[in-house]
């Protein structure tokens, strides 16, 4: 049984100021009223908050002589709420887990993974907030290096972990529409305009009716993937969009996070809106959900995650033609 409950405590972090100062690395600690989970067994799961430069908020596990901190994350960079949580450990060899030291056997980090894995799922949902169920829990365990005059490393000291708890849950009962196909197709590489030759194949999802919704892929790094962009084609009108449902390069989850309008982009803008007028906006909207819910997971998962919504950042998007709108 988890209790919640709040506690004065603190976390240390670079003094940015003493940096700027006289490029000198010094820490301080920083004080935070913090929410704590706990279990009768002496398992604590202490959220310290958000750090800057650092997406998704920061934990402080502990439970008998083990103590470390770590990042749990399960939004997408709008902010939006996934089934799905990545959690990433990042030690360096020789650094102290409170009274123990890694490394550990991977036995003992599968016994720290499932108590997290327990506390991320009993985390009450915040007051005002929608439930989100959590289908899956992710772990990445980095080794960064090591920490100066430890011993001597052994074989299995840069042992990197991956662990997965859970299943995807499929809460939408409507079926992906079929009207859409995929098709790869070879078009100019958008940001390299002087480059003749810059061409490189795109998925284009096409709809019977001539609808097309174009992928043009982004990325920022590999443990932690940026919002894609997108094309939406349809008789004479070309813009942009952006949308992302991966938290990662690997570990995709339930939602659609869709950005109609973003920064530096020909996008779904004001004035074309009030051009188009409202009822195209709201069947242009409806069309992109749909190719978004008929959109095929890519080649190379091992298991296939339903679509359970498409969540729009930044638009009114009113009634579908169809009777339903996108679930926020």
């Amino acid at each position: 049984m988890f209790r919640l409950s709040t506690e004065p405590h603190s976390y240390s972090q670079l003094d940015p100021d003493e940096w700027k100062r006289s490029r000198t690395v010094k820490f301080v600690d920083v004080p935070v009223l913090a929410e704590v989970l706990s279990r009768d067994d002496g398992l604590k799961l202490i959220c310290l908050g958000n750090r800057k430069g650092i997406k998704g908020p920061y934990y402080r596990y502990m439970k008998g002589e083990t103590v470390f901190e770590f990042g749990a994350d399960r939004t997408h960079w709008g902010g939006t709420a996934t089934d799905t949580y990545s959690v990433v450990f990042n030690f360096q060899r020789g650094w102290s887990l409170g009274g123990r030291t890694w490394p550990l056997p991977r036995s003992a980090v599968e016994d720290i993974a499932a108590d997290i894995d327990a506390a991320l799922r009993a985390w009450p949902t915040p007051a005002g907030h929608p439930h989100i169920p959590v289908g899956v829990v992710c772990f990445l365990v980095l080794v960064s290096g090591t920490v100066p005059r430890a011993p001597a490393a052994v074989p299995g000291d840069y042992a990197r972990y991956e662990l997965k708890f859970g299943h995807p849950v499929a809460l939408r009962q409507i079926p992906p529409s079929s009207r859409w196909q995929m098709r790869v197709t070879p078009l100019r590489v958008r940001d390299r305009p002087f480059d003749p030759d810059a061409v490189r194949d795109h998925q284009v999802l096409v709809r019977d009716d001539g609808v097309e919704v174009i992928h043009r892929p982004t990325l920022r790094g590999p443990t932690d993937d940026g919002p894609d962009r997108y094309d939406y084609v349809d008789d004479g009108l070309t813009f942009e969009f952006s949308a992302e449902r991966r938290l990662s390069i690997t570990l995709v989850t339930d939602t659609w996070e869709v950005r109609l309008n973003p920064r530096r982009s020909n996008g779904f803008s004001p004035e074309l809106r009030a051009r188009l007028g409202a009822a195209r906006c709201a069947a242009i909207i409806a069309n992109i959900e749909e190719a978004l819910f008929a959109w095929p997971l890519g080649k190379g998962y091992a298991e296939k995650v339903p679509v359970n919504r498409v969540v729009f950042l930044d638009a009114e998007t009113g009634p579908h033609p169809n009777g339903h709108g996108p679930v926020d």
